[in-house]
């Protein structure tokens, strides 16, 4: 097998499937089939922002999971998304409805107490623009959005909201629009963002770009060797200047980006699922993938060894 390293020429070089495997695999019975999820990991767990009902908490060392008692996310559906800001000990839940509004929910127990009840604090109106759509990062006590959709079509435009404020600042676009695109943070102060679809269809973004938000610029890099694969992947910075993609609309393809090389490489193939909370669990160096869909939601949990 050969795997495209360099999508700016038509080199293929040979390389074997890398094998950071699927370590293992489990369907669980304690656990809602969670749908169009986001997730962090903190103090040792995972928080799994689950799209229609609750924040869950799942207990690393004792493999099980709990549903927490911390707000109705429900409301808002799949459009809600769970983010911590560590600078400012603080954890948000961000969505939108359909009627365009964008709520913030506070996690009032900070950091160290997440699992503290928390409210709706504010709302703003925004021109139409439909936050669910989207995948957001915190740097510098900001929030940042990439693509979504504007009224009927994908936007472009990367948003910066301050949660103090609630007050919205539009920066440089992306190359292209894009509507549930794969986003993932190097934790210093560049964006990865790939896939997701050009349409409110299934006209595919083949596209990995790097969006610095020190700059507020896109640059354009090596596309994965399978080409777009749809909605719903994961895509994950692991540390040590690498970057875990699993492939989204029931694909089984996975790849790993490596940053100074700039260069992909083929992994083994994983379990095919799509909108999960995918989360990168730094004690086990492993990413873990909590629910997602194949025909219909499930409680999959796949954990990727790195």
């Amino acid at each position: 097998m050969s795997v495209l390293v360099n999508t700016n020429s038509p080199t293929e070089v040979p390389d074997t499937k890398t094998p950071l495997t699927l370590n293992w695999y489990y369907t669980t019975t304690n656990s809602p089939a969670f749908s169009y999820s986001s997730g962090i990991f903190l103090n040792g767990n995972h928080y799994i922002q689950h799209g229609a009902d609750n924040l869950w908490k799942y207990h690393a060392k004792d493999k099980r999971y709990e549903r927490l008692n911390t707000g109705g996310f429900g409301l808002h559906g799949n459009y809600s998304k769970l983010i911590i800001d560590v600078q400012n000990d603080s954890a948000y839940s961000i969505s939108c409805d359909e009627s365009r509004l964008v709520y913030m929910y506070f996690l009032s127990g900070g950091l160290s107490n997440i699992e503290v009840p928390g409210k709706f604090a504010s709302a703003a109106l925004l021109d139409g623009f439909r936050l669910g759509q989207f995948y957001p990062v915190v740097w510098n006590s900001k929030i940042y959005t990439f693509g979504g959709t504007t009224n009927t079509s994908p936007t472009n435009v990367v948003y910066e909201i301050d949660p103090n404020t609630m007050k919205f600042l539009s920066y440089s676009t992306l190359p292209v629009p894009l509507r549930y695109p794969n986003v993932t943070f190097d934790g210093v102060e560049n964006v990865y963002i790939t896939c997701g679809a050009l349409n409110v269809g299934t006209n595919f973004s083949d596209k990995f770009i790097r969006f610095n938000l020190r700059t507020k610029e896109s640059v354009e890099l090596p596309k994965p060797g399978h080409g777009a694969t749809g909605f719903g992947g994961y895509l994950n910075y692991v540390g040590k200047g690498k970057i875990h993609y699993a492939c989204g609309q029931g694909t089984a393809y996975r790849e790993m980006f490596y940053i100074e090389k700039n260069k992909w490489v083929r992994l083994e193939d994983g379990h095919p699922t799509c909108f999960a909370a995918s989360i990168y669990d730094p004690n086990e160096d492993s990413v873990h993938t909590h629910g997602g869909y194949i025909g219909g939601w499930n409680t999959y949990h796949n954990v990727y060894k790195m």
